[in-house]
């Protein structure tokens, strides 16, 4: 059992590069899908250490205060996010820092790197009747079977487990905008090549696991999404980690260690400079927090002090 990738929710801005492909066209009709069926097996209990609130106050040895907040890579309206408190400690900050900029220079470049390498096709790689199921599924996110055609099976995976009815704009691009309306600098702790490179790293046979179970599952998934949703609107970081914790295949596990295990301990190195100046507000996805190797801990061990602020 593992906790389950935030499939582009919670963790990971990588997951949100696909909101950045916006292509239009009709999907051919779907053949029959044999599919596994779903993992019925009971998740393991939850690792809840830090899972207080989305929010937490970060005290540096030195003792200067900084803020932390766990974001959904998803609609900010829909999220009701940034709430009037985020909105007061990003204006009182000295600097916000996201998973990763969102400069304009780095957006242009995401739909090559979502690409497979010239001569190669998607419907090769996964075969007619994957391939006609997974252009009609993305057919709701206004994509070109053509250009389905192009994508890397890790692509298509992201792309699909982001929910087809949020397309207002993404709770991180928010934060961003906000900061820059503010005059405040925006860093970003990652760049949008290491972010790719999670996917990009693993082999090939497990992207199409990935996609293949996607694909297979879509509804189910969909549905768990809301229920998350509805836990993130709520503040309620312990509901949202159960709610994304599940009995996982190996693929997932492979991906779920680089995806969140590595990036922790990445992301949490990278603030020890920036948190120990004070006024920093950081906005990671929500489940780099919690457990006994999230970012909070992490922390912790380098001495900072840690408490959990209500967000509602």
């Amino acid at each position: 059992m593992t906790r389950r990738p935030d499939r582009g929710r919670l963790n990971g801005g990588a997951w949100s590069l696909a909101r950045f492909l916006c292509l239009f066209c009709l999907a051919p009709p779907a053949l029959a899908l044999e599919c596994a069926p779903w993992s019925s097996a009971a998740p393991a209990e939850v690792d809840a250490r830090y899972a207080d609130s989305l929010l937490w106050q970060v005290v540096s040895p030195e003792g200067r205060v900084n803020h932390l907040f766990g974001t959904i890579h998803l609609d900010a309206e829909q999220v009701a996010q940034p709430s009037p408190l985020l909105v007061s400690l990003l204006r009182d900050s000295h600097a916000l820092w996201l998973e990763v900029a969102l400069d304009s220079a780095a957006i242009k470049s995401l739909p090559a790197l979502m690409m497979l390498p010239r001569g190669e096709g998607l419907d090769g790689l996964i075969g007619e009747e994957l391939f006609a199921h997974t252009a009609r599924l993305l057919e709701a996110y206004g994509i070109d079977p053509v250009v389905t055609n192009r994508l890397a099976p890790w692509a298509v995976y992201t792309t699909l487990n982001l929910p087809a009815d949020m397309r207002g704009t993404p709770l991180d691009v928010a934060l961003d905008r906000l900061a820059r309306e503010h005059a405040k600098p925006v860093h970003g702790l990652e760049t949008f090549a290491e972010q790719t490179a999670v996917f990009t790293a693993i082999s090939r046979s497990d992207q199409i696991n990935l996609l293949e179970h996607t694909v297979c599952h879509y509804e189910r998934l969909q549905t768990e999404t809301r229920e998350i949703v509805e836990h993130y609107r709520a503040g309620d970081l312990k509901s949202l980690l159960a709610a994304s914790t599940h009995e996982a295949g190996e693929a997932e596990e492979r991906l779920n260690q680089r995806l969140v295990a590595e990036r922790n301990r990445s992301m949490a190195q990278r603030l020890l400079g920036p948190l120990r100046k004070g006024g920093q507000l950081v906005a990671i996805g929500a489940l780099h927090l919690p457990g006994a190797e999230g970012v909070l801990a992490l922390l912790a061990r380098e001495g900072f002090l840690l408490r959990p602020v209500p967000v509602h």
